[in-house]
């Protein structure tokens, strides 16, 4: 019983945070269509609703795809839908510039698009947690 609960303390201390009005923010880009890409790809629904607030992208292929379906949602897929179109996703909220051409360099080398995707959520993730936390 006392390891459990040591447990609970170690987690809770090294719990990464992303900011309220983040969560907030990116979490209005995918609840209008969450019912939709959950369907369509077969994720968990647990994983999507917490993703920015328990900061958990796990690293497979339905989680994957549930983001592209996102991405294609809000307009930031080219027409082809064949690679992520960087000049609409920039205007997102708490996107800048600079955090465009990290994600980017992470994930050109990825021929996937899922995954593709996936890399660039994760990265423009991990840039909102604070140093201190990663």
């Amino acid at each position: 019983m006392n390891a459990v609960i040591l447990l609970c303390f170690i987690m809770t201390a090294v719990e990464m945070n992303i900011r309220p009005e983040v969560i907030v923010d990116w979490e209005n880009y995918h609840i209008p269509y969450f019912d939709e890409c959950v369907e369509e790809t077969g994720v968990d629904p647990m994983i999507p609703r917490l993703m920015f607030r328990q900061v958990n992208l796990p690293d497979e292929e339905d989680f994957h795809c549930y983001m592209k379906c996102i991405f294609e949602r809000n307009n930031w897929m080219t027409s082809d839908g064949e690679d992520i179109n960087y000049e609409t996703l920039a205007e997102a909220v708490h996107v800048t510039p600079e955090l465009i051409e990290t994600c980017r360099t992470v994930a050109d080398l990825e021929s996937e698009i899922c995954r593709k995707v996936y890399l660039v959520t994760k990265c423009a993730v991990d840039d909102q947690i604070p140093s201190n936390d990663r």
